[in-house]
C-alpha cells in the first residue's frame, strides 16, 4: 500500500516533518482549505495545557494529566505495510539522525513495518469531556479562538523503518551509526542496493484527531 492509499484508508494523517516533540493531546488547526496546522495563534499546543490555563486544572492535577500522556503502551496495530517513494513527505523525522551525511536523494525508498499506536487513555479522553461540558461558547471562544476548527489528537503511529539506499553510499552510513550509536542494522545486502532496519518507535510518524467541538469521551 502506497501513502495515498493509506492515508484515504484508515483516515490517519502524516506528522509534518519539521515537527517534533509531538505528543497525544496536542491540538490541531484544521482549515477550511490547506493542510492541517499544528500551530495556530490563540490554538494553544495541548489541550490540557489550555485547561490548566483556564484554571480547569490545579497544578498537581496538570502535571499529573502531562505526565500519563509521556508513554502509554503502544499496541499493535493491524495496518497494510507502507511502501513510500516519494519519501520526503514522511522522511525527514525518521531520517533526520543521519543528516547531513545521508540526504534523502541518497534513499531509494523506505518500508515502514510493525506499525503500533498509542492512545489517549479512557480516563483522560473523560476528563476532556467533562472539561469541554464546562466551557460556555464564550469560554471556548476565548479558550481556542474557532473551537470548531480545532481538533484534538487522540492516536499516535510508530514503526519500524526499513531503509533502502544504494550500495555506494554504504560506508558513510556504517559512519554515521557508530558516530551517533544509532539503532540501525544491516538486513539485506545486494549488489547495488543495502537493506537496512531502523527501529524508529520513539518517533510516531502519523496521529488520528477527532474534532474538539462536542468531543464524545
Amino acid at each position: 500500500m502506497h501513502l495515498k492509499q493509506f492515508t484515504r484508508f484508515y483516515q490517519l494523517h502524516l506528522l509534518p516533518t519539521s515537527n517534533q516533540g509531538i505528543q497525544l493531546g496536542d491540538l490541531v488547526w484544521k482549515p477550511r482549505w490547506g493542510a492541517n496546522r499544528l500551530q495556530h495563534k490563540g490554538m494553544g499546543k495541548n489541550i490540557f495545557n489550555r485547561f490548566y490555563d483556564a484554571e480547569l486544572l490545579s497544578k498537581t492535577e496538570w502535571e499529573k494529566r502531562m505526565q500519563q500522556l509521556k508513554n502509554p503502551p503502544c499496541e499493535l496495530a493491524a495496518l497494510a505495510q507502507l511502501h513510500l517513494r516519494d519519501v520526503e513527505k514522511i522522511s525527514g523525522l525518521f531520517l533526520k539522525q543521519l543528516q547531513p551525511e545521508i540526504t534523502l536523494n541518497k534513499v531509494m525508498s523506505l518500508r515502514i513495518k510493525n506499525v503500533c499506536a498509542r492512545h489517549l487513555p479512557n480516563d483522560l479522553r473523560m476528563d476532556v469531556d467533562q472539561k469541554i461540558e464546562q466551557l460556555d461558547p464564550k469560554s471556548m471562544r476565548q479558550l481556542f479562538r474557532h473551537p470548531r476548527r480545532v481538533y484534538l489528537i487522540t492516536e499516535l503511529y510508530y514503526g519500524q523503518l526499513k531503509l533502502y539506499l544504494e550500495k555506494e553510499y554504504a560506508i558513510e552510513l556504517e559512519s554515521v551509526k557508530k558516530q551517533k550509536k544509532l539503532p540501525l542494522s544491516l538486513a539485506n545486502e545486494g549488489d547495488y542496493i543495502n537493506e537496512y532496519d531502523f527501529d524508529t518507535h520513539a518517533i510516531p510518524f502519523a496521529y488520528r484527531m477527532e474534532p474538539l467541538y462536542k468531543f464524545n469521551g
